[in-house]
């Protein structure tokens, strides 16, 4: 991110999908993304993003993440 942006912030903007297991879990939620890049330039973007987490030793683990920009509706 610091390689193109100077600024950013992203934000969870809608609800979170989570269905899970014993020792599994899925995530579905999307963000917004806002930043100045280094020559001064306002990027917005709203990604899908998916996650897998899965517990270890007890703890639960972020095994996987993909984001795709997303440009339809929420």
């Amino acid at each position: 991110m610091e390689d193109t942006f100077k600024r950013w912030h992203i934000s969870i903007v809608s609800a979170i999908n989570l269905r899970r297991t014993q020792d599994m879990a899925a995530a579905n939620f999307f963000t917004e993304l806002s930043g100045i890049t280094h020559e001064d330039g306002v990027m917005n973007q709203t990604q899908a993003v998916s996650q897998i987490w899965e517990k270890i030793t007890g703890g639960w683990h972020l095994v996987h993440e993909h984001s795709t920009v997303h440009n339809g509706a929420l």
